[in-house]
This record gives structure tokens, C-alpha cells and sequence, in this order.
């Protein structure tokens, strides 16, 4: 739908050469210049883009991650291509060499089927460095993971 400045609406299929002309102005000022054809913009709904979507939470239990455990949010490790055959298990005895590990746990999508990713949470800073120092690149299952740190 395009709408020309004089108001009228038009189809695209309905505009003519005459209305594809870019407004051109005339040294000659009483002169109307020709009318240009805009597309129609909707008014956005600004404070429904801005709102939140409700959290994603697990069918069984209907809270979001069931398996994050208070006191790993300072120290969380982002565990990036994960393979399919890594579970919490798996990587909760990988990352158990790390004294201060509070959770190990893989994404999963409403299916129950694995993301590729995961997280692991640490009290200990120094774990958690050379968690990343020595982790980052290693294979757990069938691929290399990518470690980073946990945005919130």
C-alpha cells in the first residue's frame, strides 16, 4: 500500500508514471510541485515492543532452568558447542575436578532435546579462571567446547 502527500491511497499496481516522479522543485514558486508517493508506515506500538516476553519455564516443574542453583551467579561459565550426547551428568563429572563447582547443567528446548550449550557454576574465582584456562578448547563428547563468561 503506498499513499501519495495529497492523502490518497494507492495500490502498487496503481501508481503511474507521473506519481514515481521525485519531487523536484521549479524556480517558478507558484507552481505545485509534482506529487510523490510514499509507502504507507504503520504507527508502532511502542510500549508492546519494549515489554518483556514471560520467562521460559520447564513443564514439570514451571520454573525457569530448574537445575540453576543459587550461589553460582557470580561465577558462571558459558559452555558453548555442546554435542548432543553431553548431559548434566557428563558435564558435571568434567568440570568436577574444580572443588568450588555448584552446578553443571545443558540447555534444553521444550522437547527435552539439547541445545549445544550449557553452564557451569563456581564460588571460587580461581576456579573458575583456570576452569576457562584449561577447559576452553577441550573436547567433551564428540566436539571442542567454546568457553566464555555467563551474561545476565
Amino acid at each position: 500500500m503506498w499513499k501519495r502527500l495529497d492523502g490518497k491511497e494507492l495500490e502498487s499496481n496503481q501508481i503511474s508514471d507521473k506519481d514515481r516522479i521525485e519531487n523536484k522543485t521549479d524556480t517558478n514558486s507558484e507552481s505545485k510541485p509534482p506529487v510523490a508517493v510514499q509507502p504507507v508506515v504503520k504507527k508502532l506500538d511502542v510500549p508492546n515492543l519494549l515489554r518483556r516476553g514471560p520467562k521460559r519455564q520447564d513443564k514439570k516443574t514451571k520454573a525457569p532452568y530448574p537445575n540453576r542453583k543459587k550461589g553460582a551467579d557470580s561465577f558462571q561459565l558459558f559452555v558453548g558447542n555442546l554435542s548432543a550426547d553431553v548431559t548434566d551428568d557428563k558435564l558435571k563429572e568434567v568440570f568436577s575436578q574444580y572443588k568450588s563447582l555448584v552446578q553443571a547443567f545443558v540447555a534444553r528446548d521444550q522437547k527435552e532435546k539439547p541445545r549445544g550449550f550449557g553452564f557451569v557454576g563456581f564460588t571460587s574465582p580461581e576456579d573458575y579462571f583456570n576452569a576457562f584456562r584449561e577447559m576452553n578448547n577441550k573436547y567433551i563428547g564428540s566436539k571442542p567446547v567454546q568457553l566464555k563468561k555467563a551474561r545476565r
